[in-house]
């Protein structure tokens, strides 16, 4: 009777040992578990690229003419005024008259302030939303077509200075520090195809097919 309890300890003892063991090494597998394939995209030539931005640039380049069209026409007004008072006898006539002048001006000046304050945060909102709707995009591809990871990498850009815009070096250090892909194959440059993606489901949407 104490040879069997012996053995049936010294068995639950291999079993308890076997069943970490198994623990173990699936956790070892798990961890180890192959990563699916990388991709990247160059974002600045997926945005330049979109039928969306050319749309949306057009339809602010619209909206910049008539703009435009109001400024020359406050601009004349101006100037014709200007004109007017230069003609005049000193006088009350011509004290309201540059009164007008200014205060004309200086609406002028509050307006121009505030349409190209207007189109910037338009511009800015416009990059945003495509900046949101691309990486929407990539991940609807990504996830489709089994990809883990895509970078955001620009295999031909080159390092930018501008003499206008500070110190050079200081421009050259922090564009090396912007870098964080080295080197990619052009085998897994997805660029193109994320391109004709958000454009078809572009057009889908503006002729509702």
């Amino acid at each position: 009777m104490k040879y069997r309890m012996h053995r049936l300890t010294a068995t639950l003892c291999v079993l308890v040992v076997l069943l970490a063991a198994g623990i173990s090494f699936r956790g070892t597998a798990l961890s180890m578990a192959p990563s699916g394939p990388v991709a990247y995209i160059d974002l600045v030539r997926v945005i330049n690229g979109l039928a969306e931005k050319a749309d949306a640039e057009a339809n602010l380049n619209a909206q910049l003419e008539t703009l435009l069209g109001e400024s020359e026409a406050r601009e004349k007004e101006i100037r014709e005024l200007n004109d007017s008072i230069g003609s005049m006898d000193m006088g009350s006539d011509r004290i309201r008259a540059q009164e007008q002048l200014d205060e004309k001006y200086t609406e002028f000046l509050a307006w121009q302030e505030f349409t190209l304050r207007e189109i910037d945060i338009e511009r800015a909102l416009l990059m945003q939303g495509l900046y949101q709707d691309v990486m929407a995009a990539v991940r609807k591809m990504a996830e489709r077509e089994g990809i883990d990871m895509v970078f955001i990498y620009s295999p031909e850009r080159e390092i930018q200075i501008d003499p206008q815009a500070g110190p050079l070096e200081d421009q050259v250090r922090a564009d090396i520090r912007s870098r964080r892909i080295a080197f990619s194959s052009a085998r897994v440059d997805r660029t193109e195809d994320v391109i004709i993606r958000m454009n078809n489901e572009y057009e889908m949407e503006v002729t509702g097919q």
